[in-house]
């Protein structure tokens, strides 16, 4: 029978908010290289900010668990606790308060991410653009190659013109939508 005192209901929300904390960091490390290639600073920061807060939510979890067996110690023992419960609360608090603000960083840099301009978005406008500047049928173009460059933040992408045969290169910006060069 699970213990229903209220040191064992604390007890149990500090491991459910572990356990928790625990699959995010996992599910994190296992999506990062996925989520974080390719993705715009902004969403990268705030993905980030959320590891972080799942990290404190972790360390304030089990800063809980150990106070509160040391709060049943001390209560057994006639001692005065005051302090360690007033730790407690806060540690309790601390830990639902930043897994809760992490899980909506994570949902939020998702959505950011999903309803972002991406590599289909940039290989459209890469050949609407090269289709108006050089007067050409958008048919004739092909995308060969379409990449994040972290270092500009901007997709590059190759289209080769299937008459001329030759390779174009454009470099679109994610946040304004633009094409800057094409080459």
């Amino acid at each position: 029978m699970p213990d229903t005192t209220s040191w064992g209901i604390l007890n149990e929300y500090s491991k459910s908010v572990i356990t928790i904390a625990s699959a995010l960091l996992a599910l994190g490390a296992v999506a990062s290289d996925r989520f974080v290639s390719g993705t715009p600073l902004s969403t990268r920061v705030l993905f980030g900010v959320a590891a972080g807060l799942v990290l404190l939510s972790l360390v304030a979890a089990l800063l809980v668990a150990a106070k509160v067996y040391k709060c049943v110690a001390g209560q057994e023992a006639g001692q005065d606790i005051s302090k360690d419960r007033k730790v407690l609360r806060h540690a309790s608090n601390a830990s639902y308060m930043t897994l809760g603000l992490a899980l909506l960083l994570i949902v939020l840099s998702a959505t950011l991410r999903s309803g972002g301009f991406h590599l289909v978005d940039a290989s459209d406008a890469a050949i609407e653009a090269i289709a108006r500047v050089r007067n050409l049928p958008k048919n004739r173009l092909t995308v060969t190659s379409a990449v994040w460059d972290p270092a500009s933040e901007r997709y590059v992408i190759s289209a080769l013109d299937s008459v001329t045969v030759s390779t174009i290169a454009v470099t679109v910006d994610p946040r304004s939508h633009e094409v800057v060069s094409i080459r």
